[in-house]
């Protein structure tokens, strides 16, 4: 399982020796004329059992690691099983090995990585290659810091201080308020827990995690398992919130249908980073979880318009009998300082009308609704000659029909806007019940394009893609 040479393998037998106070030491290690080491232990050996232990102990947790500081070969290692059941280290030309493990201790030194890759190359068969690498390598305050300097923001190079800026006054980050009203309703509901996949501070369940680490489970980059773990606890009558970025929730979607929906399990999936991410790029904006989502029978889809919304749907989304419970905002800062108000329970399948208007009703989802609200302030303020009604649908699945009936008989020019891709969202969602209830105003539809946005500000991006105050008050006004 681990690559090193006949010598370093004597080292390997020595400690055995001293583990087992003298005992007959384990064979070594041979070398085939790749340099790929081979040995056929037996694991009915009680001393290679232990043994083992050592060692997968050792690769796990090098930091603890006296064992890997022994002198490295750089030759790569093959470990199989054989026919009879017994494990086999050996050269991987024999027919009855399963999977080739090898590893690297030092995963920076790109030559040796090209050497044993090419070594592995002429083998048949599975291979897997584990490197041990330093994050922040290279940049001791990251190496010192990993989790810290994953996203520093602006810095010095030179001596490694962070740039942070004076936020006093200014509203919180929705993650934050997602951790501290969490830690709230964890104190009030002691089947509350608490998962997430490998982000702890990322969405800030690290405050809960800090006051109730024995409530609070980091999974790893497994977005899958957090959601089947989190449905398995839910199952055992717990009530998880289980916290994922939207743009990697589509690794969990056949865990989200098959593990908690089907099974209509009391899982609160909360999407964050949900919409436009802004620096981070393709790969993180939350573009599709409402599109994909929206098909999953079960599944209440819901996304605040501001931080007060988003303490009042994980309280709802926490009483009984709620079900799965997906709830999507954006990265960020919100809008309200005052943001701690009391929480209350919101009626699943309810909107509300923020804005009185006779001429068009422009329909939002999420904090995209706050966007609508100064457009309707500027085309006021301008004297625009027309009347616009506002309606925070809260909830895409089920969607307010009530709501709806009222729009689609009041108004003939209706606009609905979204920060999620406009085909199969929210806008789609609600152009199906038009076309199903035989309503038929002029409707048009703003979100995200069919097209991968790129990096940039999420104000630039939103320029680029027509969510901005500008591009609503163009809309309305073409109608």
């Amino acid at each position: 399982m681990y690559s090193r040479s006949v010598a370093a393998n004597a080292v390997i037998a020595r400690r055995c020796d001293s583990c087992h106070k003298g005992a007959t030491r384990l064979p070594h290690c041979l070398s085939d004329e790749n340099g790929i080491s081979f040995w056929t232990p037996d694991w009915n050996d009680p001393r290679l059992r232990k043994w083992h232990r050592h060692l997968l102990f050792n690769l796990t947790h090098p930091e603890k690691s006296l064992f890997l500081k022994a002198p490295l070969a750089k030759s790569a290692g093959g470990f199989g099983m054989g026919k009879d059941g017994k494990a086999v280290f050996k050269s991987t030309d024999d027919p009855d090995y399963k999977l080739i493990l090898a590893m690297i201790q030092d995963g920076h030194d790109v030559l040796e990585l090209v050497r044993v890759l090419r070594q592995l190359k002429k083998y048949k068969g599975p291979k897997m290659l584990h490197l041990h690498t330093v994050k922040g390598k290279g940049y001791k305050p990251a190496e010192k810091a990993a989790t810290i300097w994953h996203a520093p923001g602006k810095f010095d190079v030179d001596t490694g201080e962070r740039i942070v800026s004076d936020n006093a006054g200014q509203p919180p980050k929705f993650q934050d308020v997602f951790g501290h009203t969490l830690l709230e309703l964890a104190k009030q509901n002691k089947r509350i827990v608490g998962v997430t996949p490998a982000m702890p501070s990322g969405c800030s369940l690290n405050i809960m995690m800090k006051a109730m680490p024995d409530r609070t489970f980091d999974v790893g980059i497994a977005e899958g398992h957090a959601v089947t773990f989190s449905a398995g606890m839910a199952k055992d009558g717990l009530q998880p919130f289980c916290n994922i970025y939207s743009a990697f929730s589509q690794r969990a979607y056949d865990n989200i249908i098959h593990d908690a929906a089907i099974l209509n399990l009391p899982v609160v999936i909360c999407l964050d980073r949900a919409g436009l991410v802004g620096e981070d790029g393709p790969t993180h904006h939350g573009a599709f979880d409402l599109s994909f989502l929206r098909p999953i029978p079960n599944l209440t889809i819901a996304s605040p318009m501001d931080e007060h919304e988003l303490r009042h749907l994980m309280y709802t989304a926490q009483l009984p009998g709620k079900g799965t419970f997906v709830i999507r905002y954006p990265r960020g800062r919100g809008v309200c300082p005052d943001w701690k108000c009391p929480m209350k329970e919101i009626e699943v399948g309810t909107g509300r009308r923020l804005h009185e208007g006779t001429d068009v009703a422009v329909l939002s989802i999420g904090p995209v609704g706050n966007n609508v609200s100064q457009a309707i302030e500027q085309l006021e303020s301008e004297g625009a000659k027309v009347s616009v009604a506002h309606y925070d649908m809260r909830f895409v699945k089920p969607l307010d029909q009530r709501l709806l009936e009222e729009i689609a008989d009041k108004f003939d020019r209706i606009v609905t806007i979204e920060d999620g891709s406009v085909i199969g969202g929210f806008g789609s969602a609600v152009a199906e019940w038009m076309a199903d209830h035989d309503k038929k105003p002029i409707l048009r539809r703003i979100g995200l394009p069919d097209a991968f946005v790129e990096h940039g500000k999420v104000s630039e991006l939103q320029q680029l893609t027509g969510l901005d105050v500008e591009n609503i008050k163009k809309t309305i006004l073409s109608l």
